[in-house]
């Protein structure tokens, strides 16, 4: 099975846990446990730090920079669990310099693009200690996937409509009250899911910090 079809199957079952996650969170708010915080808003900054192999071709580097905006809500509210799981919604622009051949040419041209949409996901973490406030160390781990629109790829991959699935691991730490610092890292893969060739897809490796204020 090619890494386009594995990806239906990973979008689908996102898609239904995001449209799933209001009814959760309105479900969870008839309990008698108080919520751990109303909401989280964040800035995010994200860089491609490694992107394309030899043995994919055409061969091709692609380093994106995503601003990214992000807005949390609790699915779970239980305010005495170290277990946590989050609904968020991540509106973005990145911009994109991109090389092809890169391991063929001695001086393959650079080319600048665009790239706009909004991820939707899940996050699940753990905090290492019982507390109300989200004000300890956690890490967590998150998926999400949107539309997006690039405006310029490598030649493996078609312009225009595009899907962004993202994984990541990361780590927050409380920096003041209802302030924290956002590390983390990952992998991206963009493709159309086959709505207009070519679409070989594009990788990266992800790197990002960010900062967030929490809501009470």
């Amino acid at each position: 099975m090619s890494q386009q079809e594995l990806m239906l199957p990973f979008r689908a079952l996102l898609v239904l846990f995001v449209l799933a996650a209001p009814a959760a969170i309105a479900q969870s708010g008839k309990t008698s446990h108080q919520p751990r915080y109303r909401f989280q808003a964040g800035l995010q900054v994200e860089v491609g730090v490694k992107s394309g192999k030899a043995n994919q071709t055409p061969d091709y580097m692609y380093k994106p920079v995503m601003v990214q905006v992000e807005f949390q809500k609790p699915i779970s509210s239980s305010r005495n669990s170290t277990w946590y799981l989050d609904y968020f919604i991540q509106p973005q622009f990145n911009s994109v310099r991109y090389q092809e051949g890169l391991f063929t040419n001695a001086h393959p041209a650079t080319v600048s693009s665009w790239e706009t949409g909004v991820n939707a996901g899940l996050i699940f973490y753990k905090s290492f200690y019982t507390t109300a406030y989200a004000e300890k160390a956690v890490v967590y781990f998150l998926a999400s996937s949107g539309p997006h629109y690039v405006s310029s790829v490598p030649s493996r991959q078609s312009k225009g409509f595009i899907f962004s699935d993202n994984w990541r691991f990361g780590v927050r730490i409380p920096v003041h009250r209802g302030v924290s610092l956002d590390l983390r890292g990952g992998r991206r893969h963009i493709s159309n899911a086959n709505l207009n060739p070519p679409n070989g897809g594009i990788n990266n490796k992800i790197a990002g910090v960010g900062i967030r204020y929490t809501f009470y």
